[in-house]
């Protein structure tokens, strides 16, 4: 939804995890106003995004889409 808006000067997910740092729970329709209001606003976004980076309960927000969550599961199986 954030992409199609085409509102931010980061990327797509870091403006989202910016909206959720700042906002908290937040909806579809205030994640959309949020975004078109702040998305271009490249360095508040960046910080927010930073904070996302350190903060446990956005990780699943932030984290590297070239390996899936399930492999990290796996491989810690295997050496646990």
């Amino acid at each position: 939804m954030v992409e199609k808006a085409g509102c931010y000067s980061n990327s797509p997910e870091e403006t989202a995890a910016a909206a959720f740092v700042e906002c908290g729970d937040i909806s579809k329709e205030d994640l959309l106003v949020w975004c078109i209001k702040q998305g271009k606003n490249e360095e508040f976004v960046s910080e927010l995004y930073s904070q996302a980076l350190s903060d446990p309960k956005y990780a699943l927000l932030v984290t590297d889409e070239s390996e899936p969550m399930e492999h990290e599961e796996e491989k810690e199986l295997e050496v646990g």
